[in-house]
């Protein structure tokens, strides 16, 4: 409860790790103004405790995110901001701090551009593509830092934000209208914008070992290796895991990943997709006898109930979209090229868009 949390402060007002777990379980019960009283409890007697610093930053990033009112989000964001850049006015090496900054300005570009698509710009406030491009733009350098002060060079988390930063950058710079009001229609990638920065991103992280060809396809073999990695590096990150609130995104981030960069939709796509999706609703159901939230990159943390919605909404796109039944159509394992170029436009990470 509150009360117990608050007394175990006050009773060890100067244990930093105590404090600091109190307000990781505070906000992993959505108990955010809590939780932030712990931090400045902490930041009281030592003003420059990074994690706290950080910890607070995502607290205001949580509460700009959770506005309906543009003006106050932004007032919000400005805050995270603000703690974000006093942050890194230290000597930071730390691969993490960078990828929270990161996640930081693309929550804000994701809620700018939800707001500019309902049409719930605040008169006075005139938002347009290049405040969204900006704020990618700065996401993209904070998480090619966090890339580059990681020991492996290669941080996953990292680069796979990374790459659908830059995915989002070449999309919105391409067509200015789809920032447009519209009522909450799902964005899609028309101009198949995630395979031709994913495939680059691949190549660059070593993950692709052959040339891109010219019209984007590459070999089955080629395919077959990129698909030995991300399973390896999905395995990494399971045994990587340890805190239970963020398995569940974790799963679900992986199968929208494949979903959204795979080359080719294959019979082992389709099911790998939904085993994940399948295993992040399992997961979820766990943290529910706790009363513990799912940790969200793009929300922070989020009920179970909501993200089991989430989970079964892109279960049901996907369903409605391909079944087992139009791979037969193509040879078995592959889907048919009409399929193939239909299925390449829809991405979920642009699904997220539409929730916020």
């Amino acid at each position: 409860t509150t009360f117990d949390a608050l007394q175990a402060m006050h009773h060890f007002p100067h244990n930093s790790i105590l404090l600091i777990e109190i307000a990781n379980v505070l906000r992993a019960r959505q108990m955010i103004d809590e939780a932030d009283e712990v931090l400045s409890n902490l930041l009281l007697f030592d003003p420059a405790h990074i994690v706290a610093r950080v910890m607070r930053m995502v607290i205001y990033s949580n509460i700009a995110q959770t506005q309906n009112d543009f003006l106050t989000s932004e007032m919000a964001f400005e805050r995270a901001i603000a703690g974000g850049e006093f942050i890194t006015s230290f000597q930071i090496t730390d691969c993490n701090i960078w990828s929270e900054f990161g996640a930081l300005y693309f929550n804000r570009a994701k809620k700018v551009i939800k707001f500019m698509r309902q049409g719930d710009l605040s008169s006075g406030q005139i938002f347009n593509k290049k405040n969204v491009l900006d704020c990618l733009d700065k996401a993209k350098t904070c998480f090619s830092k966090s890339l580059a002060t990681s020991p492996t060079g290669k941080d996953t988390s990292a680069a796979f934000w990374l790459i659908y930063i830059l995915c989002f950058i070449e999309l919105f710079s391409a067509d200015e209208t789809l920032l447009n009001k519209s009522d909450n229609i799902m964005i899609v990638d028309s101009n198949n914008v995630f395979n031709k920065v994913g495939l680059r991103m691949f190549t660059a992280l070593g993950w692709l070992k052959e040339d891109i060809p010219s019209n984007g396809n590459i070999s089955e073999s080629s395919f077959n290796n990129l698909l030995i990695t991300l399973s390896r590096i999905n395995a990494r990150q399971d045994n990587s895991m340890l805190s239970r609130n963020y398995i569940p995104y974790v799963k679900f981030l992986f199968a929208m990943f494949l979903w959204d960069f795979t080359p080719y939709f294959t019979v082992e796509i389709y099911d790998t997709v939904l085993y994940l999706l399948n295993e992040a609703r399992r997961e979820t159901e766990k943290l529910i006898p706790d009363n513990i939230c799912v940790y969200k990159i793009c929300q922070n943390f989020v009920t179970p109930a909501e993200f089991l919605g989430h989970i079964k909404e892109t279960e049901d796109l996907i369903k409605k979209l391909v079944t087992r039944d139009d791979f037969k159509q193509g040879d078995g394992l592959y889907l048919n090229p009409e399929k193939q170029k239909e299925l390449s436009k829809i991405k979920l990470m642009l699904l997220e868009l539409t929730r916020y």
